[in-house]
């Protein structure tokens, strides 16, 4: 729903006067699902902070998305939220 506000009627209630523009750069440098929702579209981002929070000291090891996710919202999908 929000993808089809910011392409139907987002440009005539928003403030950004290049809205139009820069929707459009926007779904050309991250695609069309740039609001992923779900683990696995994010899996790559989760798993680089978990690695950065452990390589500069902010965790006493690397955690994994399965310990920190409760197991029925792992297979959760976009459809399903």
């Amino acid at each position: 729903m929000a993808y089809d506000y910011m392409a139907q009627a987002a440009w005539f209630k928003d403030s950004l006067p290049w809205f139009g523009q820069e929707y459009e750069e926007t779904r050309a440098l991250m695609g069309d699902n740039y609001y992923s929702y779900g683990i696995e579209p994010n899996r790559k981002t989760l798993e680089a902070i978990y690695r950065y929070s452990y390589q500069q000291g902010l965790c006493s090891r690397e955690l994994t998305i399965e310990e920190l996710f409760e197991p029925e919202s792992l297979e959760l999908t976009e459809s399903q939220a």
